[in-house]
């Protein structure tokens, strides 16, 4: 069928012919039965893409051991509102010093960046000999997004992320007086540190999910 030729040809479009081999069973036959579920469906299309990237790097002799067979079954279990959700997480990926996101409809913060306080003194790396820790801040970003999605079908998009082991969620609790925040617990030993209303949800990927979106997004 012309839609699985040109869905397979997207797919190697990236990989030099030198390079490729034939894809595992476990991994191309559960990936090539689901995808054609999607091939009608446009607003799919975001999902149908990363089944297309996955395809291609177990395609390929150099990267095939970085996919796992798991990774087609969790793909079959998100639409397009979980896929576009995972771009955005990924794309603060690589700083370093975001911890997660936040997102407006669910938490009313007002800053487009929350700052947080590292829980622990971590070394200064001898940048400064006087100096051996120090604490470091960090942030979360806060985001707009609905993606699209009716609130209903947003918040059933995060739980499922959730119940894929591809977003975890944590707790941020602010100090008295200040914009700060901190990953310390609001518990009896810090009762007069922090605000008792001033909890903020954050969510961010797991580590499986960064292995995961690796394959399927660069």
């Amino acid at each position: 069928e012309k839609k699985y030729q040109d869905f397979i040809a997207k797919a190697l479009s990236e990989v030099d012919v030198d390079k490729r081999k034939k894809p595992s069973a476990a991994i191309a036959g559960p990936l090539l039965e689901h995808v054609k579920y999607l091939f009608d469906d446009e607003q799919e299309s975001v999902v149908k893409e990363m089944f297309a990237k996955l395809l291609g790097v177990a395609c390929n002799q150099d990267k095939c051991h970085t996919v796992h067979p798991s990774y087609v079954h969790v793909l079959q279990q998100i639409t397009w509102i979980e896929a576009l959700m995972l771009k955005k997480f990924y794309e603060y990926e690589k700083d370093t010093d975001c911890l997660g996101l936040v997102f407006r409809g669910i938490e009313p913060v007002g800053r487009n960046i929350v700052k947080v306080l590292s829980n622990e003194a971590e070394p200064l790396n001898a940048y400064d000999e006087e100096v051996e820790n120090v604490f470091f801040y960090y942030h979360v970003v806060v985001v707009d997004e609905s993606f699209g999605a009716t609130w209903m079908q947003f918040m059933t998009a995060l739980d499922n992320l959730q119940q894929l082991n591809l977003v975890k969620r944590c707790t941020l609790n602010k100090y008295k007086n200040s914009d700060e925040y901190s990953f310390d617990k609001h518990d009896r030993e810090h009762l007069n540190d922090f605000d008792s209303c001033g909890k903020i949800s954050v969510y961010a990927l797991t580590s499986y999910a960064v292995d995961l979106l690796r394959v399927c997004l660069e």
